[in-house]
C-alpha cells in the first residue's frame, strides 16, 4: 500500500484547462499511452503548468509471471498456501526441502532413497536439499510409496538374523528391495519394505507346521546349515517349498530365531549326490590293508586315485574308484592276503614263494607292505606243484 498523499484543495488548484482527445489512428491503450509519455511531458515544460493528469483511457499494469523452475531454483519452489503477487493454488514442482516439510520425512533419508533408485543423477549430486527439483506429483507418489522403507541394518533387526543370515537372504533375492542402489550410486545401501519382510516370515512359518516338543536334534536354521555343512538358503528353500516334515515355529520368538528344524532331515535332504567312490579309509578296509600302504601306492602311481567332494559334509576328499580297486587286486597281491587265501601264516607263504623263486614286485620299503603279481606266481605252477606245495591263483 502507498503512504497517503495529503493535499490542500483551493480554487486555484481547480483545473484551469481541460482537454477532450480522441483519435482515429490509435486504440484506447495506444491514445492513454501516447497521453502519459509524450503529451503529458510536452505540457509539463511549459512555465507555469504544475501537474496534468489523465481522467479515463486505459492505465498500465505489469503482470508477473513466475517459472517455477527459476524459482525453485533460488530455493522458493512454490506451492498451496504461498503467496507470491497473490495466492499460490497449485505446485508443480518439489524440492526434496520441501517435499519433506509437507510429507514429514527427513531430508536426508529421502535423499538416500533417491538416490537408491537413480533418481538424483550425478549433476544434482552436490546441489543441496532445497535445489534438487522433481516433479510435484511423481516426488509425493514416491514418497507415499516408501514410507514404511527401512535400511538394511534395520531389517536384519527386524527379521531377528544374524548378519551371515542376512547376507544370504539378501543377496540369493529370497526378500527383494523395496530400492536398490541404482546405477551410478555405489555406496547407497538397500532399503525394504516391512510388508514384504512380514510376508516373508509368514511363508517361513506356513513351511514349519509340525509340532514342536523340546528334544535332541531341532536346531535352529542357522545351526542346521552348519552342522549339516549345506547353505542356508538350502534349507530356507526346502521350508518355502514345505519340504520339510519336521520344522516348527515357536510362538514366543521373532523372527528367523523361531524357526527350528530337525537336523537329521535336513542332513538327508540336503546331501549331495553320491560320488561313486570309496575314501581312502574305506577303499583300504576293502582291499585288507592299512591306509598308510594304501597311501604310499597311491604317491607312487599304482593305485589311481582322485578329488571328489564327500557328499555328506560337502568337503573335498580322495577317493578310489571300485573298478581301480579291481584292477589293482587282478594285478598284484599282497603277502598277507595271499596268506590268508592259502590259510596259512605270512612266513610260510613268503617261504614257499622264495622256494619256487617269486620274488616281490613292491617291497614293504617302497611300499610299507609285500606285494606279488599274480602272473608270476602263476607262472611258477608246475614248481608248486613239484615241491607239493600249495598255491592259489587270482
Amino acid at each position: 500500500m502507498e503512504s497517503p498523499s495529503v493535499t490542500k484543495v483551493t480554487v486555484q488548484s481547480a483545473p484551469l484547462v481541460t482537454y477532450a482527445i480522441r483519435s482515429a489512428a490509435l486504440n484506447e491503450t495506444e491514445l492513454s499511452w501516447f497521453i502519459d509519455n509524450d503529451l503529458t511531458k510536452a505540457l509539463l515544460s511549459v512555465q507555469g503548468v504544475g501537474q496534468v493528469n489523465r481522467i479515463g483511457g486505459v492505465d498500465r499494469e505489469v503482470h508477473v509471471d513466475l517459472d517455477p523452475s527459476t524459482m525453485a531454483s533460488f530455493g522458493v519452489p512454490m506451492g498451496p498456501g504461498d503467496e507470491m503477487f497473490g495466492p499460490v493454488t497449485t505446485r508443480k514442482l518439489h524440492s526434496i526441502q520441501s517435499v519433506s516439510k509437507e510429507m514429514s520425512v527427513h531430508p536426508k533419508t529421502l535423499r538416500k532413497l533417491l538416490q537408491g533408485a537413480g533418481w538424483i543423477t550425478a549433476d544434482m549430486a552436490n546441489l543441496t536439499a532445497e535445489r534438487i527439483l522433481f516433479d510435484a506429483s511423481d516426488l509425493e507418489a514416491f514418497v507415499e510409496s516408501t514410507r514404511d522403507a527401512i535400511g538394511w541394518s534395520e531389517a536384519r533387526t527386524y527379521m531377528n538374523a544374524s548378519r551371515a543370515a542376512w547376507n544370504t537372504l539378501s543377496h540369493e533375492g529370497f526378500i527383494p528391495p523395496a530400492i536398490s542402489s541404482a546405477e551410478g550410486s555405489e555406496g547407497i545401501s538397500p532399503f525394504y519394505h516391512r510388508a514384504d519382510l512380514d510376508h516373508f516370515l509368514e511363508r517361513l512359518r506356513a513351511g514349519a507346521k509340525a509340532d514342536h516338543a523340546e528334544a535332541s536334534g531341532w536346531v535352529s536354521i542357522l545351526d542346521a546349515a552348519k552342522k549339516a555343512n549345506c547353505r542356508y538358503g538350502e534349507i530356507i528353500e526346502l521350508l518355502l517349498d514345505g519340504k520339510l516334515e519336521n520344522a516348527s515355529a515357536y510362538s514366543e520368538k521373532a523372527g528367523l530365531e523361531a524357526i527350528v528344524v530337525d537336523l537329521a532331515e535336513v542332513r538327508e535332504k540336503t546331501k549331495l549326490e553320491d560320488h561313486g567312490g570309496l575314501s581312502l579309509v574305506d577303499a583300504g578296509k576293502s582291499m585288507g590293508m592299512q591306509s598308510l600302504v594304501l597311501e604310499k601306492l597311491i604317491d607312487r602311481g599304482y593305485i589311481a586315485a582322485e578329488v571328489a567332494i564327500n557328499p555328506v559334509n560337502r568337503c573335498p576328499q580322495r577317493i578310489v574308484r571300485p573298478q581301480e580297486i579291481d584292477r589293482f587286486e587282478s594285478e598284484y597281491v599282497s603277502l598277507f592276503n595271499y596268506s590268508k587265501r592259502l590259510g596259512i601264516h605270512f612266513k610260510e607263504a613268503k617261504k614257499n614263494l622264495e622256494a619256487v623263486g617269486v620274488a616281490p614286485a613292491l617291497t614293504k620299503e617302497v611300499v610299507a607292505a609285500t606285494f606279488y603279481r599274480w602272473t608270476d606266481i602263476r607262472a611258477a605252477a608246475s614248481k608248486f606243484a613239484a615241491l607239493n606245495i600249495s598255491f592259489a591263483f587270482a
